[in-house]
């Protein structure tokens, strides 16, 4: 067993001071952001602009539905980052550790394919529907608007990028090699 010393090093000093947080930051600003009365405000104006959702009981249903979020909205109140901005930043760290393109590749098809881009662009997806789905049952999705819903999915999309990007993309060479030489 490793002492704290040897785990005491400049890379996990780095991310634990800077990536995490900035991470965090990116995170809940975007959330702010997306979550914000004004953006229930533009989806109720939507819906009521066009008249595709104009379905006699379903309409008026969504409507309510909609303009009861206003009240609810936005979802974390305060101006500190919270302990649910860094838990769930640091849960989508460590998933996205375990799930990543090369891996499922490998262990799928039996060859290991490591390009950056594909990587950068496939593993955030892949990442961000299972935590959706088990997010799923949390949520009271008969109150849910599935507007909401595809909110919720774009903002799980968007932070396993910003993870992604902090985290992972923006590794130095040296760091990599690093890591596959252990």
């Amino acid at each position: 067993m490793t002492s704290f010393r040897e785990r005491l090093t400049m890379r996990n000093a780095t991310n634990v001071c800077i990536r995490i947080p900035l991470a965090t930051f990116l995170i809940h600003q975007f959330s702010h952001w997306l979550f914000s009365r004004s953006r229930v405000e533009q989806l109720v104006l939507i819906f009521t602009a066009y008249p595709q959702f104009q379905y006699p009981y379903r309409a008026a249903k969504d409507l309510a539905t909609l303009q009861k979020l206003t009240r609810f909205w936005p979802p974390h109140q305060g101006s500190g980052l919270g302990e649910f901005s860094i838990a769930f930043t640091v849960s989508l760290i460590l998933f996205i550790r375990l799930i990543d393109v090369p891996t499922v590749l490998q262990s799928v098809f039996g060859y290991r394919y490591d390009s950056k881009i594909l990587n950068f662009v496939l593993t955030p997806i892949y990442a961000s529907v299972i935590p959706f789905l088990l997010l799923l049952p949390m949520m009271r999705l008969a109150e849910m608007h599935i507007f909401v819903l595809l909110l919720n999915f774009f903002h799980i999309l968007v932070s396993s990028y910003f993870v992604f990007t902090v985290w992972f993309f923006l590794k130095s060479r040296s760091e990599n090699s690093k890591e596959k030489t252990e």
